[in-house]
């Protein structure tokens, strides 16, 4: 288990349990925007809870956005978590909009947007609720998460424009991408720290991919 990880540290919360998830498995993980740390490590970790717009004025503030695309340039694993995964996007409307990192095309859209008048669900979406993947491809490492419950907590979802979507999730009987995954890029809607068991599995997983 050689293996470095760095969680980017934007100013965002969620930091330190995602990090502790990732000690957890024996593997060597720092929390820090320190270019030179970023760039030694294997995989790159982008957590978040709060705000499109005030996270990517934290990331272009501290001139952190050079550091991920560079780390993204050398092919190595980046992961984006909750709201890590919607800044890999274009654009947010959250708060009027906000230009995304483009690492993938597509949007961060608000839930109301897809919340059904005949049977509408409380917003932010907070609690337990199963992923789907879209296919029975078995040799996708994830598969083995199929049918079982994240916990989630979130007001906007991803619309991808490309093929990106490893699973969705239902929020008021509709669906919407729950993870995504795109040649060296994963991204998960829930947070797999807050999934208890299941959640920890998946980070194994996250850790052994590529």
């Amino acid at each position: 288990m050689n293996k470095k990880f760095s969680i980017l540290d934007y100013g965002s919360n969620n930091l330190k349990s995602v990090a502790q998830s990732i000690k957890n498995l024996g593997y060597d993980c720092s929390i820090t925007s320190d270019e030179k740390v970023i760039l030694n490590t294997d995989c790159l970790i982008i957590p978040g809870v709060g705000s499109f717009k005030n996270a990517m004025n934290n990331i272009i503030n501290s001139n952190i956005y050079n550091t991920i695309y560079k780390f993204h340039k050398s092919g190595r694993v980046i992961v984006g978590i909750c709201l890590g995964m919607q800044l890999l996007f274009d654009m947010s409307d959250e708060f009027g909009s906000t230009k995304g990192l483009s690492l993938l095309r597509g949007k961060v859209l608000s839930l109301s947007s897809i919340n059904s008048s005949k049977n509408p669900a409380k917003i932010p979406n907070i609690g337990w609720s199963k992923i789907f993947f879209n296919d029975n491809n078995t040799s996708n490492p994830f598969f083995k998460f199929n049918d079982e419950y994240m916990y989630f907590i979130h007001s906007y979802y991803v619309k991808p424009n490309a093929i990106v979507q490893l699973s969705y999730s239902k929020f008021s009987d509709t669906q919407f991408t729950s993870s995504i995954i795109h040649e060296n890029i994963l991204g998960f809607q829930f947070h797999p720290e807050k999934s208890g068991y299941i959640g920890q599995k998946l980070y194994q997983e996250i850790c052994s991919y590529n």
